[in-house]
């Protein structure tokens, strides 16, 4: 394939993208949603895994957390997604924040010390609910 022909298909398939809220069915969407939400988490994955070298016990958590954050926030209190965006951000920095304090302040133990019980925890809290 040459580039020039790359191009114009990355270009057809952005601009079928775009359009599809146009000519596609809401399930479409929702499910376009979930896949693009996905492939973000696995992209955080391997670059910490493969790119970084490390392993991540608590990266599930910290989605967790951010998801439960703006669920709250839409749901319960009305806010804009938008917002509910900003406020996951903010509450999950804060988590991370406390946890690298925490980690910080014992520097004998690995960085999978606090992961891996808060990956744990937050597995509970998702089949008690």
């Amino acid at each position: 394939m040459s580039r020039t022909t790359a191009y114009l298909v990355t270009i057809a398939m952005i601009a079928m993208l775009a359009t599809a809220p146009l000519w596609v069915a809401e399930f479409t969407i929702t499910l376009l949603n979930y896949i693009g939400i996905y492939a973000l988490v696995v992209l955080g994955v391997v670059l910490l895994t493969g790119v970084g070298g490390l392993t991540s016990f608590g990266q599930a958590a910290f989605v967790g957390i951010g998801a439960y954050a703006t669920a709250w926030l839409t749901t319960a209190q009305g806010a804009s997604p938008w917002l509910g965006l900003v406020f996951a951000l903010v509450v999950t920095g804060a988590v991370a924040a406390l946890l690298g304090r925490g980690q910080l302040a014992d520097a004998g133990s690995s960085p999978m010390a606090l992961a891996r019980p808060l990956g744990q925890g937050m597995q509970t809290c998702r089949l008690r609910s």
